[in-house]
């Protein structure tokens, strides 16, 4: 089972509702990084559809947001009915420790960070930058190498983050490549 945050209780679905959810998602999104997070739009065992705000962890996912799914998630969702490999495996991953721990990019998962990524899902997630994965099911758990932090100032962190918008791609990733490109000249020169 996956972990549950308290907060994700607040809108009246149980644990098992969201871990059912969960491993029966119908849909994933990518909502965005710092931490990483992804949206869930799956089934409870009632057949109810629910929308689930998680923070991928480095060993599966941790719900910080649960409720009933909004109409305006519901074309994301017949979007992703209509997906080739939409009707793909949709077997679980293995379950959590039950703690919060760190997300997949090393951040800690405090009580604080909770209450403001529960209402950031409750205000609801920007539309347009939502990406859809095209496999439904539970996300599997993300195979990454050491997670490190790496401090931008404000001006850098904004550069980054646009040109990583421009490339249609992760923040996380532009730094990834960047660091590959440096070491690639380095080891050239």
């Amino acid at each position: 089972m996956p972990s549950v945050h308290p907060l994700a209780l607040r809108y009246g679905l149980t644990r098992e509702q969201i871990s059912h959810a969960i491993d029966h998602g119908e849909a994933t999104m990518a909502i965005g990084n710092g931490p990483t997070m992804i949206l869930i739009l799956g089934e409870d065992a009632a057949g109810e559809m629910i929308e689930v705000s998680c923070v991928i962890r480095g060993e599966d996912v941790l719900a910080i947001h649960a409720q009933a799914l909004r109409p305006a998630y519901r074309p994301l969702l017949e979007l992703a009915h209509s997906l080739p490999g939409a009707d793909g495996d949709h077997t679980p991953a293995g379950a959590v420790d039950g703690g919060w721990g760190r997300s997949v990019d090393g951040l800690e998962l405090t009580e604080q960070l909770a209450v403001a990524l529960n209402d950031r899902a409750q205000r609801g997630h920007d539309y347009d930058v939502l990406r859809l994965r095209l496999r439904g099911g539970r996300p599997a758990p993300l195979a990454v190498g050491e997670v490190v932090r790496v401090h931008l100032d404000d001006r850098l962190h904004d550069a980054a983050a646009a040109k990583a918008d421009e490339l249609g791609i992760s923040l996380p990733e532009l730094v990834r490549r960047a660091v590959g490109r440096r070491l690639a000249s380095v080891d050239a020169a």
